[in-house]
């Protein structure tokens, strides 16, 4: 065989291979028939198969290996190919994403922007945003590394708080480093605040449908700040709702969540908001899921100091107690002890920047 004759092969091979396994199959046959009829006469009631059958035989089965063979070649070419293209346009989506925003950018800055020109390069932002997400559900690896750093500054991007554009691009990458490519179902953010993470987290998990909240009346002007950067824009977030994380969650379904996120919340509120989130989120979250804490914490009564001083970390936990006593740093310990009470566990502790970290709970399993 060579593969010289592989094109012949593909077409010939069927119909000789008919040919040559018919006087086979016929002798097979017979001799089947002779061995029911008579076990002891069958050498004599069948006559043995003819040399040069057997070698067709063989000769069959050595085609059909390598007709086998040729296909397997054809079909990784083929995978090849549309991997390749999958790759080019995920690249050309990522340009294009990155030129709309940076358009949109420079605009803001200069004086008498029609407004239809600022709108105009939006909607081109989220048309390739679009491209970017259908791309990303061929599960191509090689996207949460090339593509990151388009998406990180991409992440600095709007009119939200000064921390969160700074937090959100590490956010994002860590995410993506945490939870599966593939993972689908709803995900509940806590205290969405203006929205900013959902703008950059929606589009980056398209197989998942965010509901982003905040503790506010549900007239609130907060909730349809948040929808402009939510649903208004993603078709993959529902429209902002009143959520008080120290209350119970009734007005969620219970184990309908694979992920549970919220941010700087801990530090900033009553020891009550943090028992909630913890007690709500294992009440709301399927038995696969997750929940994720970003945020400033001690650890074992130090202030984490994994990048850097922890100077800084002490003289804000010190400012906010100021504020109010009832707020200031958790320590890790005592969140994982309160966790526990409600069925959870603190499967990762992952260094963010500036002393931060990213939590992991995960209902234990049983």
């Amino acid at each position: 065989f060579s593969a010289g004759r592989l094109p012949s092969l593909l077409v010939q091979t069927p119909f000789a291979g008919i040919g040559k396994a018919a006087p086979i199959a016929g002798l097979a046959w017979r001799r089947s028939i002779a061995r029911l009829a008579s076990p002891q006469s069958l050498e004599a009631a069948a006559p043995p198969v003819p040399d040069v059958l057997i070698d067709d035989g063989v000769d069959l089965g050595l085609d059909l290996l390598a007709t086998l063979a040729g296909l397997a070649v054809l079909l990784a070419v083929a995978a090849f190919v549309v991997y390749s293209t999958k790759r080019e346009r995920a690249r050309e989506a990522a340009a294009a994403m990155l030129a709309a925003w940076q358009r949109a950018e420079q605009l803001k800055t200069q004086p008498d922007v029609p407004e239809a020109d600022l709108a105009n390069d939006r909607v081109e932002v989220q048309k390739a945003r679009e491209r970017l997400a259908e791309l990303r559900k061929w599960n191509l690896g090689f996207m949460d590394v090339e593509l990151l750093p388009n998406i990180r500054q991409m992440a600095g991007s709007s009119g939200h708080h000064p921390s969160a554009e700074r937090n959100r691009g590490a956010i994002l990458e860590e995410l993506l480093l945490v939870l599966p490519k593939d993972l689908r179902g709803r995900a509940l953010e806590v205290a969405s605040g203006s929205g900013a993470h959902i703008e950059v987290f929606a589009p980056a998990f398209p197989s998942l449908e965010w509901q982003p909240s905040e503790n506010c009346p549900a007239s609130s002007e907060r909730l349809r700040q948040i929808d402009t950067y939510g649903s208004k824009v993603h078709p993959n977030v529902l429209p902002a709702m009143p959520l008080d994380a120290s209350s119970p969650w009734n007005e969620l379904p219970q184990g309908r969540f694979i992920l549970v996120f919220a941010s700087n919340i801990t530090h900033c509120t009553p020891w009550a908001v943090t028992a909630g989130l913890l007690a709500g989120a294992a009440r709301v979250l399927q038995a696969d899921g997750s929940l994720l804490l970003y945020g400033p914490f001690k650890e074992g009564g130090v202030f984490s100091r994994h990048s850097g001083s922890a100077k800084g970390n002490e003289a804000f936990d010190r400012s906010l107690r100021e504020q109010d006593a009832a707020w200031g740093y958790r320590d890790v310990e005592d969140l994982a002890n309160e966790a526990a009470r409600h069925g959870l566990i603190l499967a990762q502790r992952r260094p963010m920047p500036s002393n931060n970290l990213l939590l992991q709970f995960c209902p234990v399993q049983t």
